[in-house]
């Protein structure tokens, strides 16, 4: 009896045995997802948002004096160059032209009638002094008295006299002219300017007037924006500037609704200095302003509206990138978990190229087809562990 159950005993150790060599493998392995590293384009972006600007805003300044008669334009409207926006009531000026005319007229006329008398001064005065050197002749040989030399020279000082008061008389009526001519002038030139034009195409916007309004040379009467080119202002991290360069193309996105829609814009220019800005945490950022062209009708956008911008700031072809949580951090460098082909586990130091959203690209450590762990920080894993499915 008793070497009955000394078989049955063996039989089952022999069993178990079996059973643990058949199963044991698979009690060893673990569950983890992996992936098989291949090549690929990689691209670090940056999205920040965006302030939609007219590429120049042009002040439209009153020209002239006085009250707006007819104003041609509105809030946001557009215009054409050449097209009327406002009108200054020139009424008064008409009236103060037609007076200066009129005062010109009598000032020329005044001015010409002065002629003959100037002449007729001047021969007199010339005359004048032609007796006066005869007669100082006649006085050196002792031909003629003290007395008509005296006489001569009485002559020729008043001769001269009235030829001067002639010539400063005829100077006061010319300048009379002259300031009579440049009133009729200024006031030719500001009832032409008293129309004001549309000096280029765009539209209108802080219309800051209307019909009845007076206003006085500079004064600010509305901004003309353009809307053929668009410009959106966007703050960069100062340490993301290096990247950047005038003429990067860059993506623009919008929501609108349920939609997402986008389009292609590109750096006009970088600013040369940087601004403080306070974060959402508050935080201190130095951020450098950023101008991006975008002259695409295919968005809905205009001065005052927002947008992201998506910078690219890094490309690299042929990559090698795996998921951010593969990678942990190592003694003073990375790794992460290398599946070799029989399923073993190891680890593998890696060093980093750049960072995107999701991935790191890595320099060095790792070749195409290599398998790892995607969730590089799995509690279970360890060195010399093996994973299920190999």
């Amino acid at each position: 009896m008793r070497k009955k159950w000394r078989y049955v005993i063996l039989a089952g150790v022999v069993v178990i045995a079996a059973a643990a060599a058949l199963f044991w493998p698979d009690m060893q392995t673990i569950e983890a997802e992996t992936m098989t590293i291949e090549p690929r384009q990689v691209s670090k972006t940056m999205t920040e948002e965006a302030v939609v600007q007219p590429e120049t805003n042009q002040i439209i300044s009153a020209p002239i004096s006085g009250e707006i008669a007819e104003l041609a334009i509105e809030e946001g409207q557009s215009v054409a160059a050449g097209d009327v926006l406002f009108k200054i009531d020139t009424r008064d000026m008409a009236q103060q032209k037609a007076l200066a005319e009129k005062s010109l007229s009598v000032q020329v006329a005044q001015a010409q009638a002065q002629v003959p008398a100037a002449e007729l001064a001047l021969s007199q005065m010339e005359q004048a002094k032609k007796n006066l050197e005869r007669m100082q002749g006649l006085a050196e040989a002792g031909a003629i008295a003290q007395a008509e030399l005296e006489a001569a020279e009485y002559a020729y000082a008043d001769a001269r006299t009235a030829y001067e008061a002639a010539q400063k008389n005829q100077a006061y009526l010319q300048s009379m002219v002259s300031s009579a001519r440049l009133q009729v002038s200024q006031l030719a030139s500001d009832i032409k300017q008293s129309t004001v034009l549309a000096p280029r195409d765009g539209f209108i916007k802080n219309l800051m007037i209307r019909e009845g309004s007076f206003v006085t040379p500079q004064t600010e009467t509305c901004v003309l924006s353009t809307e053929e080119s668009l410009l959106l202002e966007v703050l960069v991290a100062t340490e993301d500037i290096p990247y950047l360069k005038a003429g990067d193309k860059v993506e623009l996105k919008i929501k609108q609704g349920e939609d997402k829609l986008t389009a292609v814009g590109e750096i006009r220019e970088i600013m040369p200095y940087a601004v403080e800005k306070v974060s959402s945490l508050g935080l201190t950022e130095r951020k450098v302003p950023v101008k991006v062209a975008y002259t695409d009708k295919n968005l809905p956008l205009a001065p005052g509206y927002s947008a992201d911008v998506v910078f690219t700031l890094a490309v690299a072809d042929q990559a090698l990138a795996v998921p951010k949580t593969a990678v942990f951090t190592y003694e003073e460098g990375y790794a992460v978990w290398k599946v070799d082909a029989a399923g073993w586990v190891m680890l593998q130091v890696v060093t980093q190229e750049f960072k995107t959203a999701n991935d790191i690209v890595i320099r060095a450590g790792l070749a195409s087809g290599d398998v790892i762990l995607v969730n590089g920080s799995q509690v279970d894993i360890a060195e010399g562990v093996k994973i299920k499915g190999f």
